[in-house]
């Protein structure tokens, strides 16, 4: 979601000075092995899961070889927001 969109469902949802950035960070892994097992915390991971032992196998040897080359680290980017509760909501708790 981008930023905008973050602010509009904030405000529609009673929040009051809503303060919305975009965070990047860069994924580094400190070897290749750690850089595949880390997609099952990612959103991937429940379909990772769901693969027969042999097809996740051969997920994580793909992202050993992927990660085993000379390519910048890949960059996660996160939109982050956050506001004051309006009186409606703070009723409702």
């Amino acid at each position: 979601m981008s930023e905008s969109e973050i602010e509009f469902l904030l405000r529609s949802a009673g929040y009051r000075e809503p303060t919305v950035l975009t965070v990047e960070l860069p994924l580094v892994w400190r070897d290749p092995e750690s850089a595949a097992f880390g997609i099952t915390g990612s959103t991937y991971g429940p379909a990772v899961a769901s693969l027969s032992r042999a097809e996740q196998e051969g997920v994580f040897a793909s992202i050993v070889k992927e990660a085993s080359g000379e390519k910048p680290p890949a960059v996660m980017r996160a939109v982050l927001g956050r506001g004051v509760a309006g009186e409606a909501l703070r009723r409702d708790t």
